[in-house]
């Protein structure tokens, strides 16, 4: 079975890409709308600098947030999805 989602109205902001909607989209099902780069890379084609411009995007919009997490004494820069 597939698990369905209901898909949030757009944010207000209509100068969102759609390529950044798309992005956003799929943070929020991610388990605690939580995403790096790289696993973005896994999901979508576009490489990582037009990750990186689409997640910026969404940190100007407010949709976004960026996290430091350790691992291992590594530090990893990650993204979370702002609840609305």
């Amino acid at each position: 079975m597939t698990d369905l989602y209901a898909i949030p109205q757009p944010p207000s902001e209509p100068r969102l890409s759609a390529r950044s909607y798309g992005v956003y989209l799929h943070a929020l099902t991610l388990p605690d709308g939580w995403f790096t780069i790289a696993s973005l890379m896994e999901t979508f084609t576009d490489k990582r600098d037009g990750l990186t411009t689409t997640v910026n995007e969404l940190i100007a919009f407010g949709l976004v947030t960026a996290e430091a997490r350790y691992d291992n004494n590594l530090r990893r820069t990650g993204y979370r999805v702002v609840p609305r």
